[in-house]
């Protein structure tokens, strides 16, 4: 599968991923044909991920609150004393298609990082349909082996 980069769509700059998984099999495999439309195929995480990097990508939703709103000084208070914390739950999820990147999950964490300069977040890259075949937001190798690698 091959496609066209839409313009303006470039990989970002971050660390490696610490884990990788693979639902369907690795890249080559014969199973990944059998990932229904819009299933992840590869899931990256990555941490120390700059905001800055992340800020041109895609909002996929809108905010349900922000500046003077009680959720949202919340999440800022947090930022500032702990920093952004991560882990199940609290990364920011991107999902990556064949004509986009855009931020599923986790729209608030980033606006506030953003806002607080947190030096680093953490994230978690859905490639879908296969995509990660042709295109990896944050470029790695599939066969590296420092990375841990989790497949069915």
């Amino acid at each position: 599968m091959k496609f066209d980069l839409p313009a303006g769509r470039m990989p970002i700059e971050a660390p490696k991923p610490f884990k990788v998984e693979y639902p369907f099999g690795k890249p080559g495999d014969g199973f990944r044909a059998l990932a229904r439309e819009g299933k992840a195929t590869c899931v990256a995480y990555h941490k120390g991920v700059d905001p800055i990097q992340l800020s041109g990508i895609e909002q996929g939703n809108l905010y349900r609150y922000g500046p003077g709103d009680e959720q949202y000084e919340t999440l800022k208070a947090s930022m500032q004393k702990d920093g952004f914390l991560g882990g199940n739950g609290q990364r920011i999820i991107i999902h990556v298609d064949e004509n986009r990147s855009w931020v599923a999950e986790g729209n608030h964490r980033l606006r506030v990082a953003l806002e607080v300069e947190v030096p680093a977040v953490e994230i978690e890259v859905r490639y879908l349909n296969r995509c990660d075949e042709d295109f990896l937001l944050i470029p790695f190798d599939h066969n590296d082996p420092e990375i841990r690698v989790y497949s069915d």
